[in-house]
């Protein structure tokens, strides 16, 4: 994940690893497919890293709202390794967010054995798509960290140099915030995206 989140939010407190939340802000199983997530996108950044992620949905028995996505990162001629995660979109108060879930070896099989507990935690990201331009925010850690220290939702804020905070609430409490606290739980620098055609479609 520590690659992907480069990739997306180069420079942020998020490249420790740490997860926005204990639980997505919708269950997996109820979640509405965005058809419009589904694709190639292109994200380039100012120092020449290009990363391609591929998103599909990843089988016939996952529930319709649940996507793949594969990433492919270019770094100064060099190829890295691919990075893997699922994410299933919702939408709370007209904004749609992103609940995403990094794919570590096993993680698929553990879920159908075990089910969606067997996720340890989730980014939280908003996006928005316009035309074929994709649009991404990565939660702000000082204002989770706000957030926690306020009671305004329950959460854990490690002692170390980063203070990174994780939510522990409820997903009802927590898309409650979000209702409230808009945009102001995240980054003002987003990431952007561009769709590339795909062969054949």
């Amino acid at each position: 994940m520590k690659r992907l989140v480069w990739a997306m939010v180069a420079g942020s407190i998020f490249l420790v690893g740490c997860v926005d939340s204990i639980k997505p802000l919708v269950d997996p199983q109820k979640a509405k497919p965005d058809k419009q997530l589904v694709g190639l996108w292109r994200q380039v950044r100012p120092d020449g890293e290009v990363s391609f992620y591929h998103i599909g949905q990843p089988g016939d028995e996952w529930p319709e709202g649940v996507f793949r996505v594969v990433v492919l990162t270019h770094r100064e001629g060099r190829l890295e390794p691919p990075a893997e995660i699922l994410l299933f979109p919702t939408q709370v108060a007209g904004r749609s967010y992103l609940n995403i879930a990094e794919l570590k070896p096993g993680l698929l099989e553990l879920i159908k054995e075990k089910g969606w507990e067997a996720v340890q935690g989730y980014f939280i990201w908003r996006y928005q798509i316009e035309g074929d331009r994709l649009t991404v925010w990565a939660m702000d850690n000082n204002a989770k960290r706000r957030a926690i220290e306020t009671g305004k939702l329950k959460g854990e804020i490690t002692s170390g140099q980063f203070q990174v905070a994780k939510f522990t609430d409820t997903p009802e409490n927590l898309a409650r915030f979000l209702s409230e606290a808009g945009d102001s739980l995240f980054s003002n620098e987003p990431v952007r995206l561009e769709r590339l055609s795909l062969s054949g479609r």
